[in-house]
């Protein structure tokens, strides 16, 4: 789902409960379940909210990535170990990331995480993730979060934009 609604309305962030909503049927089993715990996943955002002395990492949030990239201290906490982390803690999230990326990159909260992934990632995830982006560049620039994440696809890949269909007039 890349978009809700008119192109042109003003919209307003959504609630927790709607952004979850939002990737519900990505999180469900086939026969419609949803495939998590949202206690374990709420105790686990509290917990990095309010346990300050317990060092997080990205690996404790492995199969989470999308509730806490939706959520904003969960957010904050991405973007910030994106900066300094290891590749290999990179490697073990990056794979979330992609089927809800564009859905991410229309998020309050989830285009920060996408943004920094274009900057904090290899070359050949910088592809994958860019990829997403063929043929919804538009839709896109013209939604109030996604016109941040191509904005910053034009400073980090300025050279590979004629590909997506942007070009600097």
């Amino acid at each position: 789902m890349l978009y809700q609604g008119n192109l042109v309305e003003k919209s307003r962030p959504l609630s927790q409960p709607q952004r979850t909503m939002q990737f519900a049927p990505a999180l469900r089993s086939s026969a419609g379940e949803v495939s998590f715990d949202r206690r374990y996943v709420s105790s686990l955002l509290h917990e990095l909210k309010n346990n300050k002395t317990k060092p997080f990492e990205l690996s404790d949030v492995v199969h989470h990535v999308i509730e806490f990239s939706t959520d904003q201290y969960g957010s904050q906490f991405i973007q910030q170990k994106l900066e300094t982390t290891t590749v290999e803690e990179k490697n073990l999230i990056f794979p979330e990331i992609i089927p809800h990326a564009r859905s991410l990159m229309t998020d309050v909260f989830g285009n920060y995480v996408i943004q920094k992934f274009f900057k904090h990632v290899t070359e050949s995830q910088r592809k994958e993730l860019a990829s997403q982006l063929i043929g919804h560049v538009l839709p896109l620039s013209l939604q109030m979060y996604g016109c941040r994440v191509i904005q910053k696809v034009m400073i980090v890949l300025p050279k590979r934009t004629d590909s997506l269909g942007l070009r600097y007039y």
